[in-house]
């Protein structure tokens, strides 16, 4: 059976999945807590990494290594590994250096493509 997305493509059903975004701050792991408290279904953890260059995180050092403890802390208690995503554009992380010296294509003068 085929559904229609809110662009009206045609896609596959899938499985419904849980999904908790979460920061690594107090709240965040609050909300880990409630949903598991309360039985909701959870499938996966997912944060979002800032990358200031190929190879330096876009945070403080003793925030990276928090960050690790933290993952750790929900892989005990959870047993849910947290999946650290980065924004991507054609197979490319995004970096704030890559974005930083990015020379974006202008559209003409005439406002013709």
């Amino acid at each position: 059976m085929k559904n229609r997305d809110n662009a009206g493509l045609h896609i596959e059903n899938r499985q419904i999945q849980y999904i908790a975004r979460i920061s690594h701050g107090k709240d965040s792991m609050k909300m880990l807590d409630v949903i598991i408290s309360r039985g909701l279904k959870l499938d996966r953890i997912t944060t979002t990494d800032i990358w200031a260059t190929e190879t330096i995180r876009g945070e403080y050092p003793e925030m990276v290594k928090f960050k690790e403890r933290a993952d750790e802390y929900i892989w005990q208690k959870y047993r849910i590994e947290v999946e650290h995503l980065c924004a991507m554009r054609n197979g490319e992380k995004q970096t704030y250096e890559r974005l930083f010296y990015h020379v974006p294509k202008r559209k003409s003068a005439g406002g013709g493509h």
